[in-house]
Formats: structure tokens, C-alpha cells, sequence
């Protein structure tokens, strides 16, 4: 799946910016916390193409501030989007990543959902807070994209989207976490616009173990549903500080 990931946003840099309304709109209520913290060594998880980061220089313009993404193509065009500011560019899988410092404040915005092991995975990244540090994330939640599994139910086909954690099971695993929840809803004209947007993000990564359609079943399915969709994505605004 990893290798999948990487691979989707490889393709994608440029179609991601056009088609990322909805990360647009998530990383602009995600920075609205920004101004409660003071840092000057700050961290990124998935850079992207810089939505979040663009915040991150405005807010913090005199930090040391790593940018890293797990596709080298996403820490290539952010790159070039953002430049003349101390900025590091590191191309790392955040989930396993041993980096050799520690910040003040660690930010992700609608990344730590495409962790495979999220609980393995989160505490790696807060391994690499200072005391007192904070942790600043946006993610998916289980509610999201449930039109369309309700779609690929009545059609008798396997839902290939990975699974989203609930914020119970995110504060079971991690009790001092703050989290607030919203679901945005954005309307396609159909399921094929839908589908077509989603790979124009990169986001089309299947579950493991996850066999893919035929082209005709495929196409079956979307004749069945020639009409706007309108589908919901439960967005997690997480705050967690190391004690």
C-alpha cells in the first residue's frame, strides 16, 4: 500500500493544487490554531504542496522549519512554490522516520490518516517533540466517503477505500489528545467526476487486499449513477502535547 501512495502522488503534483479545494479549505481552519503557539524549530508531516506550510512561514517567519513529504515529486514542487525562507526539504515516510532533532511544534494537515499502523505510526512523530511540545493535525474520520461505500454496497462491489479511525478509537490510543470534528460536504456531478477527482489528488490508494474492478463492471456501476453525488468527509482537528 505504501508503495501505492507514493506512487499516486508522484503523478500529481500540478492536478493536486487544481482539484485540493477541500485540503485548501481544512489546512486554512487547521492554521486558525496557529497563532495560540510559539515555536521556532517546527516540523511538517506531508508537506503536499505547500497549502499548510504557506501558514506555517506567515505565522512563524523567523523558525527553522522541515517540510517533508513521503512522493519526492510533492517536496519538488513545494520547493518551488516556497523559497528564500530557512526552510529544510526532507523526503522521509514520517510513519518509521528517525530524524535527528526535536521541535517545539510538529503540524500535519490531512496526512496521518494514510499511516498504516496509525498508533505505531503517531508515536513515532511525537517521539520527536520537545517537552511541552505540541503536535497540530488534520485527518480524515470514519465518516468520510460514506455516500460513496453505500454506493459500492447497493452495487454489490467491494469498497476499496481505506478504513478511517473514529475519535474514540484515537482517544482510547492516545487519552491526552484534544480533538474537535466537522464534516464538509462537497457535491459532483456524478460518481465518475467523483472518481476522476479523487485521482487527480492522489487519493485513490485502495485498502490491502483489495481486487480491482474489470473495466466493464466499472463502467456498469457508474451508468447506475449518472447524477450529482454529494459526498461527506469527516475532517479530525487533533491537538496533542507532549507532557
Amino acid at each position: 500500500m505504501k508503495k501505492n501512495i507514493i506512487r499516486h502522488f508522484n503523478r500529481s503534483p500540478a492536478t493536486y493544487l487544481q482539484a485540493a479545494s477541500l485540503q485548501q479549505m481544512v489546512a486554512n481552519e487547521l492554521a486558525q490554531f496557529l497563532p495560540s503557539y510559539s515555536a521556532n524549530e517546527i516540523l511538517e508531516i506531508g508537506c503536499g504542496t505547500g497549502l499548510f506550510s504557506q501558514h506555517l512561514i506567515t505565522q512563524f517567519p523567523r523558525a527553522n522549519v522541515m517540510l517533508t513529504d513521503i512522493a519526492p515529486a510533492m517536496i519538488a514542487y513545494c520547493q518551488k512554490q516556497i523559497s528564500g525562507f530557512n526552510i529544510d526539504y526532507t523526503c522521509v515516510d514520517s510513519e518509521t522516520a528517525q530524524l535527528q532533532k526535536k521541535f517545539n511544534l510538529i503540524t500535519s494537515s490531512m496526512t496521518l490518516h494514510w499511516f498504516q499502523d496509525f498508533q505505531t505510526g503517531f508515536n513515532n512523530v511525537i517521539k520527536h517533540l520537545d517537552s511541552k511540545g505540541t503536535l497540530l493535525f488534520s485527518m480524515l474520520g470514519e465518516s468520510s466517503l460514506i455516500e460513496w461505500q453505500d454506493i459500492c454496497k447497493q452495487s454489490n462491489i467491494a469498497y476499496a477505500t481505506p478504513s478511517f479511525l473514529s475519535e474514540s478509537q484515537i482517544k482510547k490510543m492516545f487519552p491526552n489528545i484534544q480533538i474537535q470534528s466537522r464534516i464538509i460536504q462537497q457535491t459532483y456531478t456524478d460518481c465518475y467526476h467523483f472518481l476522476k477527482h479523487m485521482k487527480l489528488l492522489g487519493a485513490h490508494t485502495a485498502r490491502p487486499h483489495y481486487s480491482s474492478l474489470s473495466a466493464g463492471k466499472l463502467r456498469q456501476v457508474l451508468r447506475q449513477f449518472m447524477k450529482p453525488i454529494t459526498i461527506s468527509y469527516h475532517i479530525l482537528y487533533g491537538i496533542y502535547t507532549q507532557p
